[in-house]
């Protein structure tokens, strides 16, 4: 027998039994306090997990469904939470340039989220035990010193970059991007990495920083012959070095 989960057949012997959700939900009480404990020790380089609130309290109604004193045999009444997919709270931005080197990259939650509320921040343990037995989207962040301090702070939302690319060829792409990049990003490794996304040398690459235009398709096709002709651009800009 098979059942649906996000519109994917699963195999029903793949569902854990009465007793095995039982144990899940004494290991994972078991790791959240250990999390509890200490999620405060946050250090440079230190890995952490960004996971949806309403996945979670799915989660925890579907592994508590049975209690120790309950039948568990019986039909479970309360359905699979599916994988991790974190997709109330994740942004969706347009023509995404994805990174497949650094995919933690390529996702960034929506704005005006709030922790705990809308998504909690877990460790390691308590992400490998979930994404072993649910799979699911990985969203990484790691733990980076503060500069004005010695803690060491999670960076939890990424800079939200609009990418004009203007190419020298004419058979080259001409579409915008955009990206997500740390703020402790330099502006070398940022031009490194756009020219490795774009399979470019990184000394070839040149970034301005500028406001977005209110007719960017006109903007842009003006633009692009001037920057073929004379490796300038027409724009209130400032030429980052």
């Amino acid at each position: 027998m098979c059942r649906k989960i996000d519109n994917k057949e699963i195999e029903i012997s793949n569902y854990p039994t009465g007793i095995q959700l039982t144990d899940q939900a004494k290991e994972f009480n078991i790791l959240w306090e250990e999390f509890e404990l200490k999620k405060m020790d946050v250090t440079a380089g230190s890995k952490w997990y960004l996971l949806s609130s309403k996945w979670l309290i799915n989660f925890k109604e579907y592994v508590l469904q049975f209690s120790d004193d309950a039948d568990t045999d019986a039909e479970m009444k309360i359905e699979h939470p599916g994988m991790i997919l974190n997709e109330d709270i994740l942004d969706e931005p347009v023509n995404l340039l994805k990174d497949p080197t650094e995919p933690y990259l390529d996702y960034n939650l929506k704005e005006n989220l709030r922790e705990e509320e809308n998504y909690f921040i877990v460790n390691q343990e308590v992400w490998n035990f979930l994404y072993v037995n649910y799979g699911g989207i990985e969203i990484c962040r790691f733990g980076m010193k503060s500069a004005d301090s010695e803690s060491c702070l999670i960076e939890v939302n990424l800079i939200k970059l609009n990418i004009h690319y203007f190419p020298t060829q004419q058979d080259e792409d001409e579409s915008m991007y955009t990206i997500y990049e740390s703020r402790h990003t330099s502006l070398n490794e940022l031009r490194g990495r756009i020219a490795r996304l774009k399979n470019k040398k990184k000394s070839n690459i040149r970034l301005w920083k500028a406001p977005i235009p209110k007719d960017f398709e006109q903007f842009y096709r003006n633009n692009l012959c001037e920057w073929r002709k004379h490796r300038h651009i027409r724009l209130n800009a400032e030429l980052l070095k």
